[in-house]
């Protein structure tokens, strides 16, 4: 089991940094000029950021809120 993983890595990594089609993401990732492949690549990060955003703000209200609550009892 320990040769199949070791062997599967190393063709994993001879795909990803030899082959260098393999490499490509996607026709329209490789249109710069263009201005609707700028707007999905901006469109595809904001989506993807979105919920980290969301996450962390609720978190730190929760966090804060906490804190607060903590601070008020201990005095």
């Amino acid at each position: 089991m320990r040769r199949y993983l070791s062997l599967m890595s190393g063709v994993t990594a001879y795909a990803l940094f030899v082959i260098p089609t393999v490499v490509q993401a996607c026709p329209s990732c490789k249109l710069d000029d263009d201005p609707i492949a700028q707007g999905f690549k901006w469109s595809i990060l904001f989506l993807m950021a979105m919920p980290y955003i969301v996450f962390s703000l609720v978190g730190g209200g929760i966090f804060f809120s906490i804190k607060r609550v903590k601070q008020r009892y201990n005095q």
